[in-house]
């Protein structure tokens, strides 16, 4: 994926995003990860709704300005249902999600780091 070239719909963010992710996953602790066709995908939808994000937000703030508050909370909803979205596509992915809570290894599925609060949970570690 580092050399693939991003899809031709993405945005300054999706972009942005889309290069991170391929650096990211270049540089993983046991060597460049490769991703399946459908992983592609779903990573290029990660990038669609960041730059879908960022069209909200930018949205959000032209509402703000202008004191159309009715305008700036149906914006904030949607960008409420995108983060959504967002997270729902990341957790499909299985993609490894960087270090979570300091101390958490870099390159655990959402499912193992699920697995592991629910160890430490159970057997009274600290998260």
């Amino acid at each position: 994926m580092a050399t693939s070239r991003p899809p031709s719909d993405l945005g300054a963010a999706g972009r942005a995003l889309w290069r991170r992710i391929g650096e990211a996953l270049a540089d993983m602790p046991d060597g460049p990860l490769q991703l399946d066709p459908w992983e592609v995908e779903l990573v290029a939808e990660v990038c669609r709704a960041v730059d879908r994000m960022a069209a909200l937000r930018d949205r959000m703030a032209a509402a703000e300005e202008a004191g159309d508050d009715a305008r700036w909370l149906r914006l904030v909803q949607e960008e409420r249902q995108q983060r959504a979205i967002l997270g729902r596509v990341v957790a499909a992915s299985g993609l490894p999600t960087g270090l979570v809570g300091g101390d958490t290894p870099a390159g655990l599925s959402p499912r193992s780091r699920r697995a592991q609060r629910a160890a430490r949970a159970r057997w009274g570690r600290a998260s």
